[in-house]
């Protein structure tokens, strides 16, 4: 799926581009504009998400694969790909922000939840001995530990 300057629906607001409602697409989308796109839903992909510049929903944000944006990510819920997220600005979301792989952005990632899902279980005699070590560093510099 694509979306360009001829896409149906879509408001030019002057310093972006807007749609109401969702884009929901078992495809890839190719969002091919010369500004940011606001979606006031959710935007959601079966392939990868693409914009050269910034993307920005009310909703979540998902792709099967990956997202990549040109410029800043915002979400008013979730951000989720498959494979990995890309921005080069910034990437918030009021949710959760999870990749398969990757999570790059080229300023601030921000979100209401972050949840570290460590390492493979094989790996758990590195991981307690890793963990335990963060712990002491992180409570030396004054943080306070919280378990959830």
């Amino acid at each position: 799926m694509k979306i360009d300057k001829d896409y149906k629906g879509l408001i030019d607001e002057g310093y972006r581009y807007k749609i109401e409602g969702d884009i929901k697409t078992t495809e890839n989308l190719v969002i091919d504009l010369d500004k940011g796109l606001f979606v006031t839903g959710y935007i959601q992909a079966g392939g990868y998400i693409y914009s050269g510049k910034s993307i920005q929903a009310g909703g979540s944000i998902k792709a099967g694969w990956y997202i990549r944006a040109g410029e800043s990510i915002y979400s008013g819920g979730y951000i989720e790909a498959g494979e990995s997220i890309y921005s080069g600005g910034d990437i918030q979301a009021d949710g959760y922000i999870k990749a398969g792989r990757s999570i790059q952005a080229g300023g601030v990632v921000k979100c209401g939840i972050l949840k570290e899902l460590g390492l493979p279980e094989d790996n758990d005699d590195k991981i307690e001995d890793k963990t335990e070590d963060a712990m002491k560093l992180l409570k030396e510099k004054g943080y306070r530990i919280i378990k959830v």
